[in-house]
């Protein structure tokens, strides 16, 4: 009977691993940041810096014309190869995701607009990126909303660019 426990225990983590996990990009996904960070919690940790905003531009365009799958995983590469170790990434949706990240606003910044010409030069979409500073004392709903708030402000003036919040 210990083998048929230890099978049902395989198989719910194999099984919670698929939930807190976006198939195509292999990314922990919103579930997954939703589960260990909590909607409202506070950052309890001096870990993380800065949090962005990711999102593409143009999406609904570029996939009328190519595969969604594709153009999500080149972009999702490009955001794992540039972001890289010092960030947590998660895929938030259709065409978005968020990043937490161990460097100050400044540094992350660049490697974003880095990031904006990385994707760009693909041709097919660009990079809308709202940014913004670890507050200890708020919530991690808070930071998102505000990096959210500088993601639109960004694609209000035409997308692909970063813009500080």
């Amino acid at each position: 009977m210990a083998w048929l426990d230890a099978m049902a225990k395989s198989k719910a983590k194999k099984e919670e691993k698929l939930a807190f996990t976006d198939a195509l990009t292999n990314l922990p996904n919103r579930l997954y940041f939703k589960e260990n960070y909590g909607d409202a919690g506070l950052f309890l940790t001096m870990r993380y810096k800065t949090v962005a905003v990711l999102d593409l531009d143009g999406f609904v365009e570029a996939c009328a014309q190519e595969d969604q799958s594709g153009l999500i995983l080149r972009v999702a590469e490009l955001i794992k190869e540039h972001l890289g170790a010092k960030c947590e990434i998660f895929r938030w949706g259709e065409d978005r995701f968020v990043a937490l990240m161990e460097w100050s606003m400044d540094f992350g910044f660049e490697i974003c607009k880095e990031l904006c010409r990385e994707v760009e030069k693909d041709g097919k979409v660009t990079l809308s990126v709202g940014i913004t500073e670890v507050r200890l004392t708020e919530t991690i709903k808070r930071h998102y909303h505000r990096a959210m708030q500088g993601c639109y402000l960004v694609k209000e003036m035409g997308g692909n660019g970063v813009k500080r919040v």
